[in-house]
């Protein structure tokens, strides 16, 4: 059974408590990299006023059913869609927003669309990020700092391309797919009447675009607040991931774990902030109570 353990030190009947938090450096690792092979462009033609978004459902190295995104890096394009596609320069009101799906969204071609949002950049204009010209294959990079499932979906979406421009993705097509973790060899497209599973025409590179996804290990759930409510112990905490939570107690901090005692138990659904109620631990006449939040 592995474990991630917080421990902190609770007075009984005090308002507030002591929380002795434990942070570890985590190494990094790359779990998505589809970066070799550059084939060609996909181009939305001016996509303005409607936002076009597209990008790849993928499958991440390990076996970890989650993982904490650290980093995102996307290949990207932006052009003048005549004769000469560096000629000139864009307007920089041209906007770019990266986001993160669930697969959880209605049935398109028989495959779970994007649906549930996981994270989103929000909107930058290409001129705040630094862009001044037109270019065939630049690097938009993200620090996203959030729990994913294995298996997801992430998009790019453009808006306000004016007429005379075009915006898109770099497809980066490997026979044997990415060099890490995995893909469908087609793209989640939406021009504005809802997600499309776009396919390459046969002859052409498949639809997979440049990017990659750095992780490391997830953050170990941290409790960022205690309260009472009665007689009952309130806990908040962050960084929760999809398990069965334990909160474990002692009135002797050295005792070995085996011999605490089990005082909660929470299964939690999500990934994120959760909150874990310990019922009738708080007794009048005991200095105080220590308790071990355990992950299994």
């Amino acid at each position: 059974m592995s474990e991630r353990i917080n421990t902190f030190l609770h007075h009984a009947l005090a308002v507030g408590a002591m929380v002795l938090l434990a942070q570890n450096s985590q190494s990094q690792t790359t779990v998505y990299n589809n970066t070799l092979g550059y084939n060609a462009n996909f181009y939305f033609n001016n996509a303005n006023p409607v936002p076009a978004a597209a990008g790849n459902e993928v499958v991440l190295a390990g076996s970890a059913t989650a993982q904490y995104i650290t980093s995102f890096q996307v290949q990207f394009s932006l052009i003048n869609s005549g004769a000469s596609p560096l000629s000139g320069n864009p307007t920089g009101s041209e906007k770019v927003e990266a986001s993160f799906y669930d697969n959880n969204g209605s049935l398109v071609s028989g495959y779970p669309s994007p649906g549930s949002l996981i994270w989103t950049s929000g909107f930058s204009s290409m001129s705040a990020i630094g862009l001044a010209t037109f270019t065939q294959g630049s690097t938009l990079t993200y620090n996203p700092g959030v729990i994913v499932p294995r298996d997801f979906t992430w998009v790019l979406t453009f808006e306000d391309v004016p007429s005379g421009e075009s915006a898109g993705l770099g497809l980066f097509s490997e026979p044997s797919g990415p060099s890490v973790g995995g893909n469908f060899d087609d793209a989640w497209v939406n021009s504005g009447s809802g997600w499309q599973l776009d396919e390459a025409a046969p002859g052409n590179p498949g639809l997979q675009f440049g990017a990659v996804l750095i992780a490391r290990a997830n953050p170990a759930p941290s409790i960022i607040g205690t309260s009472l409510a009665g007689t009952n112990l309130v806990l908040n905490g962050t960084y929760g991931s999809v398990g069965t939570y334990y909160v474990l107690m002692s009135t002797n901090v050295a005792l070995p774990l085996s011999q605490w005692t089990p005082v909660a138990t929470n299964a939690l659904s999500t990934s994120g902030n959760f909150t874990i109620t310990v019922t009738d631990t708080v007794t009048r006449g005991v200095p105080q109570r220590f308790y071990i939040l355990q992950t299994q």
